[in-house]
């Protein structure tokens, strides 16, 4: 660092040579009262770094706290210390003294500042050293001298300290903020759910500077120091330009990393470009989360994750139950349920079943990533919401299309015909009733809750969504009309029950009076059963509750080989209720308690109650029983030797959807809601996998599971509705690049969220804001949105602070303090820049009233 350089004339005229990129100056050529421009000396700790790794320094609140080297000292006449925290001085040189010579062209600072007599201070010395401590190496800092004129001086001085320059930066940052969630607001009717507080998560961020030999895989960037970073293997890295991820196989050398195998994935091109040579800022943007990302260890196994080597424990990181993890290596992703351990959590694959198979899968070795400043419903107090390019974020939507297709070897799935008809009507179409005879998309679209769904934005037009809808009833209405002389028949005008399969020998139940009865002859809006039993009245009213259990697969023309089976207890042999088939092996064949089975040869249906399995015994696995009713209408329920029979088998129950959608279309924001809409054009739906999973809940197993993916030259249209929009793409660089994220709070009345009234109530749910001025404390209770700007760390005795930190105490001071998960304190404190003192450094600017 060639230290003469933070020394000279104030920069009122812009320089494209040698400077990285074009510099604008101050643009006023400002004298002082000798006509003599003024001079100017700068802290190190605020110019860029030329030298390797070069970069610009990050101005945020910490570096005022902790920064990398001296601020500048200014001394009085006596040399006493008027300040060691100066950012910048500014000089006039006054009158030419005696000694000094200006009548050359290139400005020397020795023929403009002055050596003030008593204390021996040069002005014009730039060394970063104190005068007195000449030759060290830049360890002091640069010290100036602030003094009354005289024969020998005559420089005058004004210096700007690095507290007060970060002040005026914080109400620079927090008009920004206002200005964004001002046009957020008018763009969408309200303001985004907020991030709760959380520790601030380190990210290492840069360019590209030159390509790699595979730029899927190598990330060259000569600006930084990987190593000195900390960056590891297994951590995750973001090409935010592309939306892309990948995970870092190993750490080359301090500029260069190398990908695993899989590279960058899930973005537009996938690789690591140099865009414009004349522009480094043009090149690709990266982002590896050095403090969110990692490795798991040896005590990782399915829904726990361990990582032993984390350089900050998970419960200093702030991890919270709700938290979303993705496991990057096989894209599975989930929600933290426990944190268990310094270095362990648990977590809950998002949209699972419970079951062995359908866990986080983490093995030792797979690499996590848990995002960061994501918004939350319900939450009004927080961090700034942000969307990273390529980072998933939880968040519910829903999903409309019209894919023609087919299900490719359909048949496999089901023995029932119309079944199979509905099943694939519901896989190329939402519009489930479809009453005007075409697919449209803005009837009955499938909605994937909060908690099952998660997306990431690849490009602000460009979206990937997952997740599963909740289960539904696959079959459920109400009746319309009834028959007086037959009162186990009944209608519903709004229903097409052979549409969806429904057929002879598929159960209803009366959800109204509690029975239940096997189907006996169906047309499209017409249902009759062989009888009803086991509930309160036993027949069909208008206006009762019903649902259909419809089977998917059939066993029919088959014969009972009656014989006597002894299982240990009784013999069991072929009579009322009860059928022995040695032939049957009725277990491996799929039979369940909860199917039906119809007597063909004596002409009646039942349900069947029990399903015997293999064992000890021989031919238990052959035996069925069939259930009694309550009202004895099951009498003549008898099996023989010989009787042909027919199963049907794996019923449905309930549905739901699932999607796996990537695509870029056109994109618009829902009024009134805070959330985006895209929809793709027609022709591009390529990769998008729409799927279903039907489910029979009286033996908890999936019966089908069938899927259309549609590829780019399959025509139709997708859109996904209600996608969370939170706030990056509305801010500067520089706002993130500095991490002001992590110092700017935000509280919003809960009327002005998602599903708020938008009014709040004065003294009840507005926010209050205790003002205290010069003139005294006054307080307003109609805040309805406010900015926090946390300021440097307190120091006062009674009052340190220690960042970064998951403790809001760390960060802000008096009546702004809440406690995590606050719910009903919505008070806050703001008080003059004169009255902030050692121990309240905080900035509020009020939003809107």
């Amino acid at each position: 660092m060639e230290h003469s350089l933070l020394l000279g004339r104030i920069p009122w005229r812009g320089r494209t040579t040698p400077c990285e990129s074009t510099h604008g100056g101050l643009c006023i050529d400002v004298r002082d009262s000798a006509g003599e421009r003024l001079w100017y000396a700068v802290s190190r700790n605020l110019i860029r770094r030329y030298q390797s790794p070069a970069s610009y320094p990050t101005i945020n609140p910490t570096l005022a706290s902790i920064a990398p080297f001296p601020w500048l000292t200014v001394r009085d006449a006596t040399n006493a210390l008027v300040s060691d925290r100066v950012a910048a001085v500014i000089l006039a040189p006054g009158p030419v003294l005696n000694t000094q010579e200006r009548s050359g062209n290139a400005p020397n600072a020795e023929n403009y500042l002055d050596i003030h007599p008593s204390t021996g201070i040069d002005n014009a010395d730039a060394d970063s050293c104190f005068d007195n401590n000449a030759g060290c190496d830049g360890t002091d800092g640069e010290d100036f001298v602030l003094a009354d004129p005289s024969t020998d001086f005559n420089d005058r001085l004004i210096f700007i300290t690095v507290d007060e320059l970060m002040s005026a930066v914080e109400k620079r940052v927090l008009n920004e903020v206002d200005r964004i969630l001002d046009d957020y607001r008018k763009t969408t009717g309200l303001y985004p759910w907020i991030s709760p507080f959380a520790y601030p998560a380190a990210v290492l961020s840069g360019n590209v500077t030159e390509n790699g030999a595979d730029s899927a895989r190598n990330l060259i960037d000569s600006n930084t120091d990987f190593i000195a970073a900390g960056v590891l293997p297994g951590q995750v890295i973001r090409n935010v330009t592309d939306g892309s991820k990948g995970i870092i196989e190993s750490v080359d050398s301090e500029t260069t990393l190398t990908l695993t195998l899989d590279g960058l994935r899930a973005g537009e091109d996938n690789r690591f470009d140099i865009n414009l040579i004349s522009d480094p800022d043009d090149n690709d943007a990266y982002e590896i989360l050095t403090d969110s990302s990692g490795l798991a260890t040896g005590g990782s196994s399915g829904n726990t994750l361990e990582d032993a080597d984390r350089p900050t424990d998970f419960s200093i990181l702030g991890i919270r139950i709700g938290d979303i993890v993705e496991n990057v290596s096989d894209e599975t992703y989930g929600v933290v349920i426990a944190v268990s351990g310094a270095d362990t959590i648990v977590l809950d694959r998002l949209g699972s079943d419970d079951t062995v198979d359908d866990t986080m899968a983490f093995d030792p070795g797979d690499s996590y990533e848990i995002p960061r400043f994501n918004g939350i419903p319900g939450v009004w107090e927080g961090f700034l919401p942000f969307h990273a390019m390529g980072e998933r974020f939880q968040t519910g939507f829903t999903v409309a299309w019209n894919v023609p297709g087919e299900i490719s070897d359909k048949m496999s799935l089901a023995d029932n015909a119309g079944y199979l008809e509905s099943l694939e009507s519901a896989l190329q179409c939402s519009d489930e009733l479809m009453e005007t005879g075409t697919c449209e998309l803005d009837q009955s679209p499938k909605e994937v809750s909060w908690a099952n769904g998660s997306c990431t934005w690849k490009g602000i037009d460009t979206v990937h969504c997952e997740g599963k809808t909740d289960w539904t009833w696959y079959l459920t209405g109400t009746v319309t009309g009834t028959y007086e002389n037959e009162p186990l028949k009944f209608q519903d005008g709004s229903a097409d029950f052979q549409a969806l399969g429904v057929e002879e020998g598929d159960v209803v139940l009366n959800r109204t009076d509690g029975s239940h009865g096997v189907i006996e002859e169906v047309t499209d809006r017409e249902i009759r059963t062989t009888g009803l039993y086991d509930g309160i009245e036993n027949h069909f009213g208008i206006g009762d509750e019903y649902r259909i259990r419809v089977a998917t697969g059939i066993i029919s023309e088959e014969n009972a080989n009656c014989a006597d089976i002894w299982d240990g207890t009784d013999t069991i042999t072929c009579g009322a209720g009860t059928l022995v088939d040695l032939d049957a092996d009725f277990q491996a064949n799929g039979v369940r308690p909860g199917d039906t089975i119809e007597n063909r040869t004596q002409g009646w249906w039942g349900i069947i109650e029990d399903v015997g399995t293999s064992g000890a015994f021989d031919n238990t696995e052959d035996t069925l029983r069939v259930e009694s009713s309550s009202n004895g209408a099951d009498t003549q329920n008898h099996f023989a030797d010989g009787d042909a029979y027919t199963i049907r088998f794996e019923f449905v129950d309930e549905r739901r959807y699932a999607f796996d959608l990537s695509f870029t279309g056109d994109v618009t924001i829902d009024d009134n809601t805070g959330l985006r809409t895209v929809e793709t054009e027609t022709d591009a739906l390529s990769q998008n996998g729409i799927h279903i999973e039907d489910k029979d809940i009286v033996n908890q197993r999936i019966v089908t599971d069938a899927s259309i993916t549609a590829y780019s030259q399959t025509p139709g249209e997708i859109r996904v509705s209600e996608i969370q929009l939170d706030l990056e793409p509305d801010f500067p660089s520089w706002f993130l690049a500095n991490h002001w994220h992590h110092f700017i709070y935000v509280a919003v009345a809960p009327a002005y969220l998602p599903g708020g009234n938008g009014d709040c109530i004065p003294g009840e749910d507005c926010l209050t804001v205790r003002l205290e001025n010069m003139g005294g404390t006054s307080t307003r209770n109609d805040i309805k949105a406010l900015l926090i700007s946390a300021g440097r760390e307190t120091d006062g005795e009674n009052c340190p602070q220690s960042r970064p930190a998951s403790d809001t105490t760390q960060y802000f001071e008096g009546e702004n303090i809440h406690p995590l998960g606050n719910t009903s304190d919505f008070t806050f404190e703001r008080r003059h820049a004169r009255l902030a003192d050692v121990c309240f450094q905080d900035q509020i600017r009020i939003i809107a009233y």
